[in-house]
């Protein structure tokens, strides 16, 4: 999977659950999606998703927005609950 292909995933994620208007979707730019996805933290340990991963390996390695997230949690020292990305108030 390409950065590209994740931040469209991301995007219709975010229109189907109604988080981010669909207009505001549209102007934002894959690197600053993808990067607000990798940017969150665990709510037990703070650490990042993709903190102490090799992003450009999991996405090679990757099919979908599922199968990413998955790989990014399993190569951590514990399960992580990222339950919520907190996109910036500002969208």
């Amino acid at each position: 999977m390409t950065r590209a292909k994740l931040a469209e995933q991301l995007r219709q994620r975010l229109q189907e659950g109604g988080e981010i208007p669909s207009e505001a979707l549209a102007e934002l730019d894959d690197d600053f999606i993808v990067s607000s996805y990798l940017d969150t933290a665990c709510e037990d340990c703070g650490k990042k998703l993709a903190e102490g991963v090799d992003v450009d390996q999991l996405l090679a390695e990757s099919r979908d927005l599922d199968d990413f997230f998955n790989l990014c949690v399993n190569t951590k020292d514990h399960v992580h609950a990222f339950a919520h990305v907190h996109w910036p108030t500002e969208l």
